[in-house]
């Protein structure tokens, strides 16, 4: 068996846990990867800045953040330069886009995600995590998977990574 083959049937088999067998149930689905924005609970964002409007041609909300943006919601944090979040027509109820640019850090209990842009498609049910300066990096625990682009299809439970790189276990300090 190759290497390169070998390696994939270990990232298939520690991937395994993390997806459970929830097949079909959206909420588990996204905790597969986990990080899970959850319903009903109070969500705070701080900013140096809010501009709010509305599209006249589609009735949709647009939201935006600038400046040191921090939003905290139970134990889900996220950080960034810049945040966007895109309400549907008739605004209310949550956002069906959120795009956060600019040092992109997601952190959930022992899960962290870093790149330079994040887009979280409520309406696709899809997170993309893409870095310029560097690789898109999602941890979980131990666990580092690096690569140019990070996908998730939450409630399919799909992750896909291109020019993907994976260390299973903590580096070891060099003496």
């Amino acid at each position: 068996m190759s290497r390169r083959r070998s390696a994939q049937w270990i990232m298939f088999l520690c991937l395994l846990p993390a997806m459970g067998s929830a097949e079909g149930d959206p909420k588990a689905a996204a905790t597969r990867f986990g990080f899970e924005f959850e319903e009903g609970v109070p969500m705070k964002i701080d900013a140096d800045e809010l501009e709010a409007r509305r599209d006249e041609k589609t009735g949709r909300e647009r939201v935006e953040f600038t400046g040191n943006v921090r939003v905290e919601q139970g134990d889900l944090r996220i950080q960034c330069n810049w945040l966007e979040a895109i309400y549907p027509k008739g605004g209310g109820g949550k956002p069906s886009r959120i795009t956060a640019r600019g040092a992109v850090r997601i952190k959930q209990l022992n899960n962290e995600a870093q790149c330079t842009e994040a887009i979280l498609n409520n309406d696709r049910c899809t997170a993309r995590c893409i870095s310029d300066d560097g690789p898109a990096v999602l941890k979980r625990g131990e666990e580092v998977v690096k690569g140019e682009q990070i996908l998730m299809d939450m409630c399919k439970g799909v992750l896909k990574v291109k020019g993907a790189k994976v260390q299973f276990g903590a580096e070891k300090a060099k003496p």
